[in-house]
């Protein structure tokens, strides 16, 4: 399995017959899939690639298949200032501090498991 771009091998491609049976390329594009007399149809599917359907009457021992990349674009996104998330928690801490203080509070208890 490999980019028909570039040419480079295409690990972890999703593999699906069309009755079920799947399988996934290795870390260099390579699989072995074991159908059935049943199927007849091999499904790749891979992020930011187009998927592929192959029917298995074309294919034999050695078959290099390629997927073609999916261009695709994002709407522009824009970013503001604004304040962190973990401050404004570590912020509502700190002004909470002397209400929550357990030396402040006439009964205080805890359970701590060791």
């Amino acid at each position: 399995m490999k980019d028909s771009k570039t040419k480079q091998p295409l690990a972890f491609v999703n593999i699906i017959t069309d009755n079920g049976y799947g399988a996934t390329t290795d870390i260099d594009g390579k699989f072995d899939v074991y159908t059935t007399n049943s199927s007849k149809v091999l499904i790749f599917t891979y992020i930011g690639f187009e998927s592929l359907r192959y029917n298995l009457d074309k294919v034999n021992d050695g078959h290099i298949f390629y997927l073609n990349p999916k261009v695709f674009s994002l709407d522009e996104v824009e970013v503001f200032p604004g304040i962190n998330p973990a401050h404004r928690i570590i912020d509502s801490v700190l002004e909470n501090r002397n209400l929550n203080d357990p030396s402040k509070i006439k009964q205080f208890s805890y359970v701590s498991y060791d």
